[in-house]
């Protein structure tokens, strides 16, 4: 009787496993291995995308993309099937909160055979500072290469280890079922592209904005998290000075990657809302990211000469211009969208594809970029470029007093 029981017990035990892995295998939510993509049932994975280090890591090397997107969440936005693209293979590889470490790693996995052709790369001083990179997600043996380029062999482990905990493991069971759900929810945002080339698309996903209050205040707290991390503590000085320097060096690797390989390189300073100055402003940041800037194109047109090719052309779109100067509905207003951005670090992108368009020369159809939207830089005219945003700056402050008013009075207590 007891051997029965015995015998029922394990052989319930092993139907729940395989159909556990069964499901997994099938849904497959963090996107780990080669699987198959079923419409209303997991084509969206939204655990991958909370997952992305591990997810991209894999998707990457299975797509053996020609295009690569590099950079934090803002990049997230810019679209791998914009027009403007020589090849038809691309690939977003941005990472949230993603660090230049991370994005000359990144590249280096996806570039292991020599396949990337062509590199969208944003850049913001963020990535370039502590408090970017650094996630628990992130794993060097996941990756196909070292630093140095050379092949390892370590990564076979790790790709074991994520196999297991994707297909038997209980958080993957409950991913596979948020991803059936999710699924069911949002077919018909999945279906339409969510990258139609429309010129605005205000109202999609404006639910969040209420959610956080109206974009007045959501920007108020983006604001005031960018001062908190950015706020210059004592004792935070010497790390940050440290950290940055590392990151100039990883961005000179990939640079020198680049026109060794004679890849198609685009460097872009993504727009941040005007308002976010004057947090950077608050944190005396200001003086650090005008060096940044510099320093970038210094070291992309010292290289240019040493391969002896023509510079990579470096946009900025940050500062003060028609796009970045968009007004703010109220504070008590949840119902107006924003036209261009979600809140002051992240646009939107209808935004994203009017920099494309400009980095690529393409144009739409009635979706005009504005003339001030998108400036070359370079060592012939960033004094001037620095300059006018400083001249801006003082002008455009005056348009929102409580906002900075609010932000001043925060900082104070930052100091305390």
């Amino acid at each position: 009787m007891h051997k029965k029981y015995f015998y029922i017990t394990i052989l319930t035990a092993l139907a729940l496993t395989l159909a556990t892995l069964a499901l997994n295998w099938v849904i497959n939510p963090l996107s780990i291995f080669e699987g198959v993509n079923i419409e209303r049932l997991n084509i969206d994975k939204p655990a991958a995308r909370l997952n992305e280090r591990l997810s991209k890591a894999y998707e990457v090397i299975r797509k053996n993309p020609t295009g690569v997107i590099l950079g934090n969440s803002r990049a997230l936005a810019f679209s791998e099937m914009h027009p403007g693209w020589s090849g038809k293979n691309n690939y977003n590889l941005a990472l949230a909160s993603g660090s230049m470490y991370e994005a000359l790693r990144y590249f280096q996995h996806a570039n292991h055979n020599k396949e990337v052709k062509e590199i969208v790369l944003s850049l913001t001083i963020n990535m370039f500072l502590p408090g970017s990179g650094h996630s628990p997600q992130y794993d060097n043996r996941r990756l196909i290469v070292n630093i140095d380029g050379q092949l390892t062999n370590y990564r076979y482990s790790a790709y074991i280890k994520d196999i297991v905990t994707s297909t038997i493991s209980f958080d993957a069971t409950k991913a596979s079922i948020k991803t059936i759900k999710n699924n069911k929810r949002s077919y018909k945002s999945i279906k339409n592209n969510k990258y139609a080339y429309t010129c605005k698309a205000p109202y999609e996903g404006h639910s969040r904005i209420k959610n956080q209050g109206g974009h007045a205040r959501f920007f108020l707290q983006t604001n005031k998290t960018m001062l908190a991390r950015n706020w210059p503590y004592p004792n935070a000085v010497n790390s940050r000075k440290s950290y940055y320097s590392k990151s100039i060096e990883h961005f000179i690797k990939l640079i020198r990657s680049a026109y060794k390989q004679n890849i198609s390189l685009h460097i872009i300073i993504p727009p941040e809302h005007a308002l976010l100055f004057e947090t950077l402003y608050i944190a005396d940041l200001w003086p650090l990211v005008e060096n940044w800037k510099r320093t970038l194109i210094n070291i992309n047109e010292q290289t240019a000469l040493e391969f002896g090719k023509d510079a990579y052309s470096i946009w900025d779109f940050s500062g003060y211009n028609s796009i970045t100067m968009e007004s703010v509905p109220a504070w008590d207003d949840l119902e107006t969208p924003m036209d261009w951005f979600w809140e002051s670090l992240h646009f939107k992108e209808s935004a994203a594809n009017l920099i494309l368009d400009r980095v690529f020369n393409t144009e739409r159809e009635n979706c005009a970029i504005p003339k001030d939207f998108g400036t070359k830089i370079n060592t012939g005219n960033i004094t001037t470029h620095i300059n006018d945003m400083h001249n801006m700056h003082n002008s455009f402050k005056n348009r929102y007093p409580e906002h900075i008013r609010k932000l001043y009075r925060y900082s104070k207590t930052l100091g305390q």
